[in-house]
């Protein structure tokens, strides 16, 4: 099935075209793909930055526990010394 054939089934589906081969209203709809389109686009990016600064928090935090237990590590062996 070719990517235009999903968006006809799409519209098709959702009620924008009355059948599966001739689209009605065929501006609103483009409108209508148009806005969704730009919408997927910014929250795909704000979810892509979310992860990212998530994943930097992420390794952050796990660098400072690692020195932590390090630290108490050290203190350990120092008390056995």
């Amino acid at each position: 099935m070719k990517k235009h054939s999903y968006l006809k089934l799409y519209l098709y589906l959702s009620r924008y075209i009355n059948n599966n081969k001739y689209i009605c209203e065929v501006k609103k709809i483009s409108k209508y793909l148009f806005l969704n389109y730009f919408l997927f686009n910014l929250i795909q990016i704000k979810l892509k930055d979310k992860l990212i600064i998530n994943y930097l928090l992420f390794l952050f935090f796990l660098n400072i526990n690692l020195k932590i237990e390090i630290i108490s590590i050290q203190k350990e062996i120092a008390k056995m010394i």
